[in-house]
């Protein structure tokens, strides 16, 4: 599309607009080759300002901003198995980029009253309105974009829109093919144009091909499913309804969905709080951003699940924390584990979006106490008895609640050699255990009643 937006700059250059004349790009030279007679470019330009807005409106670059339909579908074969513009150009030329009932070649070539030739593919209506645009009240040219042209195989819309689209959500809309004209009309093939991800579908209750008398209609149904999460998701595609009559071009009709709108973003949507010493705490910190364009509402906030005593949110909102349009809210958890445990939760927040009434955070932690390996008595020293306490545990059978405190080398393997470790240390002067560590890794073999570190 960078190539396309270069070419109309360099259009503009060469019907005096802007600058001096400078050589034209291949691809607008196979523009004005495949439509030599149109003078589209120049009267954009002098109507606008730039001839640029032929596919650049002027309001803005975005896809649901007015006058970007044929923009959009050459930008959409560019990405599709059209690799080159001269390539996108061909393909899009039998097809009706703005669903005025006129294909794009047609709309380019077709002389105007004025004595000017060739209407905007991107535009329909008497005051050059877009019917992808979102708002549709955008005057672009001024002019009237549709020729006075009817085709005989129209759809009731020329474009669906569906919004609200949650992940894996089916919208199924009726879309009416009519036949106006006074004679029968055969339709060879229906399938799409082009298809820019794999969430349209459509359903037909004729196979083609099947013959259309004059006046009838029938109701194809298009399904679409939400494919990707997030309010910018889009799916873009042309459905395709081709004539059995030879010469006559394809009726198409716009498919659009937007994705997610009024959802409610998580930076995580997991909080894993790891090891924290039983008895303190830990904070983890969530962003949830409204990516809509409308205020937002969260609600009742929840922790449930076994574990949920252990944690705290931090909620500053109010009984309804209000969330502007494109901002952001930070939330607060604690994981405050009061003994050795390991516990999972969720938070469960209530929201007015569309499509999104609930957002959830899965939480989890677990509580270790601090434990001096080789104390066996648990008494915040060390002498004979905790390499006495070791052997007895190993060999007599002796029991214990503590068996971090035996493992005296920190290796997680209780045996002969922890004893022998503990007398090194304290008849040869050989380096000791740690003092009262946090052991957070897989070596900790467990302490569930606490020890001397823990007062």
């Amino acid at each position: 599309m960078k190539k396309l937006a270069q070419g109309a700059f360099v259009l503009a250059v060469q019907v005096g607009l802007i600058g001096p004349a400078w050589s034209k790009p291949e691809y607008l030279q196979y523009w004005q080759t495949r439509y030599p007679d149109s003078t589209l470019p120049e009267r954009i330009g002098r109507a606008t300002g730039n001839s640029c807005n032929l596919c650049h409106p002027k309001s803005g670059f975005e896809w649901d901003r007015p006058g970007t339909a044929y923009r959009e579908m050459l930008h959409a074969f560019m990405h599709s198995g059209k690799p080159t513009i001269q390539a996108a150009i061909e393909a899009a030329d039998l097809l009706d980029a703005d669903s005025d009932g006129v294909p794009n070649g047609v709309e380019i070539l077709t002389a105007r009253p004025d004595g000017e030739v060739g209407y905007h593919p991107g535009l329909v209506g008497q005051r050059g309105i877009d019917p992808t645009s979102a708002t549709g009240s955008e005057v672009l040219t001024g002019a009237p974009e549709t020729p006075p042209f009817q085709q005989a195989l129209v759809f009731d819309t020329p474009v669906l829109q569906i919004g609200n689209l949650a992940l894996n959500q089916v919208v199924s809309l009726p879309l009416l093919l009519r036949n106006t004209s006074t004679t029968r009309q055969s339709v060879a093939r229906l399938d799409f144009a082009l298809q820019n991800t794999s969430g349209f579908s459509f359903r037909s209750p004729y196979p083609a091909p099947f013959f259309l008398e004059p006046g009838h209609e029938i109701t194809l149904t298009v399904d679409c499913v939400g494919v990707a999460p997030g309010y910018f998701y889009r799916s873009l595609g042309w459905l395709q309804v081709v004539s059995g009559a030879p010469g006559v071009s394809p009726t198409t009709a716009l498919l659009s969905a937007r994705g997610g709108f009024g959802a409610i973003s998580l930076s995580a949507t997991a909080l894993h709080f790891d090891v924290v010493e039983a008895g303190a705490s830990a904070r983890r910190s969530v962003l949830l951003t409204n990516m809509s364009d409308i205020p937002l509402q969260l609600r009742d906030p929840k922790i449930q699940g076994p574990g949920a005593a252990a944690f705290n949110l931090e909620w500053t909102g109010g009984p309804a924390w209000r969330l502007e349009p494109r901002s952001t809210a930070t939330l607060n958890l604690n994981f405050t584990p009061l003994t050795e445990l390991r516990v999972r939760a969720s938070l469960r927040i209530s929201t007015d979006a569309p499509a999104q009434s609930e957002v959830s955070i899965a939480l989890d932690g677990e509580g270790r106490w601090r434990v001096t390996p080789g104390d066996t008595s648990r008494d915040g020293k060390f002498d004979l008895t905790d390499a006495v306490t070791i052997l007895k545990t190993l060999f007599a059978g002796a029991e214990t609640t503590c068996p971090d405190s035996l493992d005296a080398n920190d290796n997680g393997q209780l045996s002969v050699t922890d004893a022998i470790y503990l007398l090194r240390f304290l008849f040869l002067g050989d380096e000791g255990p740690k003092l009262c560590p946090l052991d957070a890794s897989p070596a900790y073999l467990g302490c569930p009643e606490g020890s001397a570190c823990n007062g």
